[in-house]
């Protein structure tokens, strides 16, 4: 655990709005292990840059990173490591368009024991029900996110919760439109934990989903200055898909002509 310190420093730097600072954390941690020349280090490192690019949506990054981790896992005989790398090689199929491929990864890595018990666990139940979302495979979708609140209850680590009502919000719109009421109350507690737990990435991700939702409604007036207000917050990390995804928002809320 004292040799992650600084991955987990970088992925708690994530959640809570400061991606740059985090990745420069991630980078010299990288750098490090690769000076060091040894093999579990370069894994543990090669992980946490994998998880950070995960959270920040950087397919390009995770696949990368997850081929050589698999590589070095493979050979030095590092099975939490390679069940973990399969995942994030599955998810960066995905978002290369191959669906159906990338989830048969991911749910493989995520159903193996050996790694039933990480503190990423919920996460990266997170991140698979949010692909299935994605894929039209809504029911899949919504027993993840059950089962990654219940992981959350039962582990005490509830770092994924915020996300995981807000993917039960967005699952359940595409399930049944007509229940605004309940799609609403998802996204709300959602921004309320992040909130409660400084989880800044993820309240912003809550409100955008939220004033989607209230731009649909034609309530506009109701949803710009909620996500003006978050958006606001953050000081860096302009370019990551999360910011650009609130500000073309915030664009459109401020001009409705604008699409």
């Amino acid at each position: 655990m004292a040799q992650n310190a600084p991955g987990i420093l970088a992925a708690a730097l994530i959640i809570l709005g400061y991606p740059l600072k985090a990745l420069g954390i991630a980078d010299e941690l990288l750098a490090t292990a690769r000076r060091s020349s040894d093999s579990y280090s370069i894994a543990i490192a090669l992980f946490s840059d994998c998880m950070h690019h995960l959270v920040l949506r950087d397919a390009r990054t995770v696949a990368e990173r997850a081929d050589e981790m698999l590589s070095i896992s493979t050979e030095h005989e590092m099975p939490f490591n390679s069940i973990v790398a399969t995942f994030f090689r599955g998810w960066a199929m995905t978002a290369e368009g191959r669906g159906d491929e990338g989830i048969a990864e991911m749910r493989r890595s995520v159903s193996d024991p050996i790694a039933a018990e990480a503190p990423s666990t919920a996460v990266r139940l997170a991140v698979l029900a949010e692909t299935c979302g994605k894929s039209r495979r809504v029911e899949e979708g919504l027993d993840l996110v059950a089962e990654g609140l219940a992981t959350a209850e039962h582990t005490g680590l509830r770092l994924a919760e915020a996300e995981l009502h807000r993917l039960k919000g967005e699952l359940l719109a595409i399930k049944e439109p007509s229940n605004v009421a309940e799609v609403e109350r998802c996204l709300r507690t959602a921004i309320e934990v992040a909130r409660r737990q400084g989880a800044r990435l993820y309240e912003l991700r809550a409100t955008v989903s939220l004033a989607r939702l209230l731009k649909q409604q034609g309530k506009t007036v109701e949803a710009r200055p909620m996500l003006r207000e978050i958006y606001n917050w953050f000081t860096e990390g302009f370019d990551t898909a999360d910011l650009k995804d609130a500000k073309a928002l915030l664009d459109q809320l401020s001009d409705p002509g604008r699409e």
